[in-house]
């Protein structure tokens, strides 16, 4: 891995300290905090509008004929509700290599060979993530909520400005992530971000795990950033040619 550059890695601190804290020229955050009850009740949390006007609000409770919540209902929502989708163009129509691809498809369907997965095929083996070293290793788990692969989301966040809420799987990420809240001009690496940030955490993990290299944040995240910037910059019409300069074009509106 690589030891990031002073240039770069002030630069990252700079953004990701005005991110959090606000002010400077990232004060405008764009808000992508979504209500996860939406998703899981179909929609049924919304308040239908209103046709009158100076009328008092109330809500109504959609998934009921009168308007008014009852347990059943609830229930038969959530067991009705509509599985996601497979995310495909997120994985195959975007600009990596097909590596990455590859893995992000094994990591959507649950088939990358992660602790878990070994248990489940009959191996004896102490399940613990090789990263954190805290909670067991599944691949929702080492890809999105492992402490230290959540260090590259909020670094990712932090350079695009934006806010955001993981869901609870890979699938689930990638289903969402489609959609382009960064403008036109950022809109192809934004999307491919997330499998780059796949591709680093499980070559890290394994290298943790098979060559026994001591994990560093800072190599962690410059690893990630060149290799984000190595290969998305071919694809950028008139993008910036340097690593400093690719950060700042990311922070850019």
């Amino acid at each position: 891995m690589l030891s990031m550059p002073r240039k770069v890695k002030l630069r990252l601190e700079w953004i990701q300290r005005e991110f959090l804290w606000g002010g400077g020229a990232l004060e405008r955050k764009i808000h992508l905090v979504r209500m996860l009850g939406l998703r899981m009740f179909g929609g049924a949390m919304r308040v239908r509008e209103v046709g009158a006007r100076w009328v008092d609000d109330r809500v109504i409770w959609r998934e009921t004929n009168c308007g008014k919540f009852s347990v059943k209902s609830l229930y038969k929502s959530l067991v009705s509700s509509h599985p996601i989708s497979f995310p495909s163009s997120a994985i195959w129509k975007v600009t990596v290599q097909p590596r990455v691809s590859f893995f992000g498809w094994e990591a959507t369907w649950g088939k990358a060979l992660t602790l878990d997965q070994l248990q489940r095929r009959g191996w004896a083996l102490v399940n613990r993530c090789y990263l954190c070293q805290r909670h067991e290793e599944s691949i929702d788990h080492i890809l999105l909520h492992c402490d230290k692969a959540r260090t590259l989301w909020v670094l990712l966040f932090s350079m695009f400005g934006v806010q955001w809420v993981l869901p609870a799987t890979v699938k689930e990420t990638l289903s969402g992530w489609n959609r382009s809240f960064v403008g036109k001009k950022r809109k192809g690496v934004w999307k491919a971000s997330p499998l780059f940030l796949f591709w680093t955490v499980w070559k890290t993990r394994n290298k943790v795990a098979f060559e026994e290299e001591e994990l560093s944040i800072q190599r962690f995240k410059a690893s990630f950033v060149y290799f984000l910037w190595s290969e998305m910059k071919r694809s950028i019409k008139d993008g910036p040619s340097t690593l400093v300069d690719f950060v700042g074009w990311v922070a850019s509106r």
